[in-house]
């Protein structure tokens, strides 16, 4: 490695992605190393940059995986009949989010049901808070009606992707949505229960994602009656790039 260029042999040296040629690289360090050393070093970068530039190389996007929050206890029972968040709200910050970012959100937690009258349960995806704007929803699923769900794992994924930054920017996202208790009286109900897997169950769209100011990224949960609990266990949120 020689002022953040790494030399690989054959004559060539690879900067931020693009292969330079070794005269290219003397050349930028020789016009670079001929000020004083603070100027010398962003000369390099800039000349190694125009090289790379001249051959017609982009580098590619530097960038890296990131946990943004990850939960160390369990979240308090959601037992109303209204949406609520499954874990404590992140803040994604303003300015953080271009074109091609990409965040992961991973929750497990336990659903208990009531016997006869359990009711539906949703999960859903929002842009700033629980109120904010909606990215995706699963399906209302229906457990089982004729037996009690106890405390029966939940896991949910979800994928959000920013297309356009800005105050009216745009993203898109999908979420995958796995358990272990549908109403499964007929062909018709465990069908329709299998096919909500996947959030939104059809038609996926964009939404509305301002960048320009900070924004919590928001999963609930929402069951139809308060005869239902859901307490949540694990949440793990990344930046992927």
């Amino acid at each position: 490695m020689q002022d953040g260029v790494r030399v690989i042999p054959g004559h060539v040296s690879r900067f931020n992605g693009a292969v330079l040629l070794d005269d290219e690289l003397e050349k930028a360090r020789a016009t670079a190393l001929s000020r004083d050393e603070k100027d010398g070093l962003d000369s390099i970068e800039r000349h190694l940059a125009l090289a790379a530039q001249r051959r017609g190389i982009v580098a590619s996007r530097q960038g890296w995986r990131e946990t943004l929050k990850v939960d160390v206890s369990d979240g308090s029972a959601i037992t109303a009949a209204a949406e609520a968040l499954m874990t404590s709200d992140y803040t994604i910050p303003a300015g953080v989010c271009s074109a091609g970012s990409v965040f992961t959100y991973t929750l497990m937690g336990r659903l208990s049901s009531a016997i006869t009258t359990p009711g539906t349960f949703t999960f859903s995806l929002r842009w700033g808070g629980v109120a904010g704007t909606l990215i995706a929803s699963s399906g209302a699923f229906a457990p089982d009606p004729t037996a009690a769900a106890t405390n029966l794992t939940v896991s949910v994924d979800w994928y959000v992707i920013c297309r356009t930054p800005g105050a009216t920017g745009t993203g898109i996202g999908f979420g995958r949505i796995w358990w272990s208790d549908f109403d499964d009286a007929t062909v018709t109900t465990i069908t329709g229960n299998l096919n909500m897997m996947m959030a939104p169950t059809s038609a996926p769209a964009t939404f509305t994602m301002d960048t320009t100011t900070g924004k919590a990224l928001s999963p609930t949960y929402t069951p139809s009656l308060g005869t239902a609990s859901y307490t949540n266990h694990f949440a793990l949120l990344e930046s992927v790039n």
